[in-house]
């Protein structure tokens, strides 16, 4: 299998392939499931990123964490987040974690990743849940949304967001033990939404 990613990583234009494990973690009242990284590719240096001028990519983002406990976990909710089929958009501050929904065409972020010195609507690090309002215009999803950010909740070193986001930060010192169990929630999240579509259809 390494040799089959090494291949593909270096071969393929497009894309960066990981080797996932899927965990299991089962509870009193509900079974949930975590991506935990196997084999990652090398990281790209920043000379070599093809992202438009003033915007942050992954590489250059992660090199510029110091700690290297919360880069990795980081590296993991990334790569958890990719295998779920979640998009990671880049911005010229960080990136957001956003999903497809069948109520409009633009995706809807349930997480977002920022720098140390920076923060948006009061999401600062690794913040988690949703903007209420853009959630009204995604009615399908609710539910969903609304089990995910009761999860999140539940997370130990869950900080709830002081702003009109219904999210929750974890920083340096808590997302290193609560990255596995985020990525859970966001696994059930699209779960959830995708029993909800196939229902409808």
């Amino acid at each position: 299998m390494q040799t089959s990613l090494d291949y593909l990583n270096a071969t393929m234009r497009f894309g960066k392939f990981f080797l996932v494990e899927i965990v299991q973690m089962r509870g009193e009242e509900l079974v949930a499931h975590a991506a935990q990284v196997v084999s990652a590719p090398p990281r790209r240096t920043s000379s070599g990123s093809s992202s438009p001028a003033g915007q942050a990519d992954e590489a250059a983002f992660l090199a510029g964490i110091a700690d290297h406990s919360y880069r990795d976990a980081i590296n993991d909710v990334i790569a958890g987040c990719t295998a779920l089929g979640v998009e990671v958009k880049w911005r010229s501050q960080g990136a957001s974690f956003r999903i497809t929904t069948p109520d409009r065409r633009q995706p809807l972020s349930i997480g977002w990743i920022l720098p140390d010195d920076s923060h948006w609507q009061g999401a600062r690090f690794a913040t988690f849940g949703v903007d209420p309002w853009s959630l009204s215009k995604t009615p399908s999803v609710k539910g969903a949304v609304e089990h995910y950010t009761n999860r999140l909740a539940a997370i130990a070193g869950a900080k709830p967001v002081a702003s009109k986001l219904d999210a929750f930060t974890f920083g340096i010192d808590t997302l290193p033990n609560a990255h596995a169990a985020i990525v859970a929630a966001i696994g059930n999240l699209v779960r959830e939404i995708g029993e909800a579509n196939t229902v409808v259809n």
